[in-house]
């Protein structure tokens, strides 16, 4: 096919020489996707594969240079107190809380707190639809693999376990009621997030090992944009549907709204956020379309949260029901994890190489039980949010920070990571 060429907009340290968003080797069935879906969507998705988060981008660099009086600690007062409270804070500073503290004209506040309520409302299946769909989801595909095998923090059992407890704790804050209000826990996390993402592709994008041609920006819009609409919307009202859980038109609706909201502020460019069901759907397909087949580091960091999450338990917390994880051998476990993996993405059973066994009919068993008792819970609204509560309550004791630990990385640690491992990105990625 014949592809018109696209006006190439190039974020920040992009080689010149790198080809166009819909040229680049992680691309797959462009032809299929432009036969699907409208042009100019395909054009805008795939070409922004070449730009990122530039606001914080531009705040982190400001940070690393010593003509600027900005700083970690600047952010961190920011963050913490407002950037009124930042004694001569330098421009991309400013601009990024600038952003940051304007809410757009269709955030409402009591949507995401009903968006949290809905989200979690179905209790403990809830955490075990994040962990063996929705971040597995993530971490089958190549392009939300790529930037964790150069950190190396999913590498090794001990690092691979923090990594996770970070992951949680920022699902847990971010998308619990309340939590993204300004100076709440969940917008901070999602904020330092943000920040950790911009330290990983500056430090990325500065190894030899990082292919331009073939992936793109480190961290970049597309993969940004899809992580919330397609991983934490659509993954987890669907996965929550075939096990029985149905959410109505406005549950549904106030979780994309919340999905939405935290796209804005992790730093996804507020075009390209999905601005209801049917346009996040849309990008989810068309981004599924286009991914690349999951390769040998995809699969070493799935199989290694099936591993961790059966063998270990968070603060005393086993993602799986706790009377299985007490009667079950660790080896039980695990098959019952790759089932329930299986039965959620079934699209992914032969690139993982895992085999279609009686293990992914585990959940369809217990279907009709965890239908009748949504069925029977419909019949108190009015608890919704206990029920979201008590869930939330029992699985932030279990990912609580310690004392003195941080809740998640210190972004520089994370960026010398990279040039510890980034030699090491060859073996995994086959050679793609």
């Amino acid at each position: 096919m014949n592809i018109t060429a696209q006006t190439t907009v190039k974020g920040r340290d992009v080689p010149d020489d790198v080809v166009p968003g819909h040229a680049l080797g992680r691309i797959c069935n462009l032809d299929e996707a432009y036969r699907q879906f409208p042009k100019d969507l395909v054009d805008e998705l795939t070409s922004q594969c070449l730009q990122a988060d530039e606001v914080a981008y531009d705040a982190y660099l400001e940070f690393k240079d010593p003509s600027t009086s900005s700083s970690w600690q600047m952010f961190e007062q920011a963050l913490e107190h407002g950037i009124n409270k930042v004694e001569a804070p330098g421009p991309a500073l400013q601009k990024l809380f600038a952003d940051l503290d304007r809410r757009p004209a269709w955030v409402d506040e009591n949507q995401l707190r009903r968006g949290a309520v809905a989200m979690w409302r179905a209790g403990a299946l809830v955490p075990i639809v994040f962990a063996y769909s929705t971040v597995a989801a993530g971490f089958i595909e190549p392009s939300g693999s790529r930037p964790v095998l150069f950190s190396g923090r999913l590498m090794n059992k001990a690092r691979l376990g923090q990594r996770l407890l970070e992951s949680f704790r920022f699902i847990a804050n971010a998308y619990t009621p309340g939590g993204m209000d300004r100076f709440e826990a969940g917008f901070k996390l999602t904020v330092r997030v943000r920040m950790i993402h911009a330290a990983v592709r500056y430090a990325v994008g500065r190894t030899a090992e990082w292919r331009w041609n073939e992936w793109g920006v480190p961290i970049n819009n597309l993969d940004a944009m899809n992580t919330q609409a397609g991983q934490f919307s659509v993954q987890v009202i669907d996965s929550l549907a075939k096990a029985g859980i149905r959410l109505s038109k406005q549950e549904r609706a106030d979780i994309f709204a919340l999905t939405r909201y935290v796209g804005y502020v992790i730093g996804v460019p507020e075009h390209l956020l999905h601005k209801n069901e049917a346009d996040a759907r849309q990008k989810n397909r068309l981004h599924t379309l286009l991914e690349s087949p999951a390769d040998d580091g995809c699969r070493m960091i799935v199989n290694g949260i099936v591993d961790y999450s059966c063998e270990e338990s968070f603060g005393g917390y086993d993602v799986l029901p706790p009377l299985l994880a007490r009667l079950m051998t660790v080896a039980r476990r695990k098959k019952l994890a790759r089932g329930l993996i299986c039965f959620w993405q079934p699209q992914y059973v032969e690139q993982l190489h895992y085999k279609r066994d009686l293990w992914r009919f585990a959940l369809p068993l217990v279907r009709p039980v965890l239908w009748l008792n949504d069925k029977v819970s419909r019949l108190t609204p009015h608890k919704d949010a206990q029920r979201a509560a008590a869930v939330l309550r029992e699985f932030n004791h279990a990912i609580a920070t310690a004392k003195g630990e941080r809740s998640l990385a210190d972004p520089e640690e994370v960026s010398s990571d990279v040039s510890i491992n980034a030699h090491r990105i060859g073996a995994y990625t086959n050679g793609a």
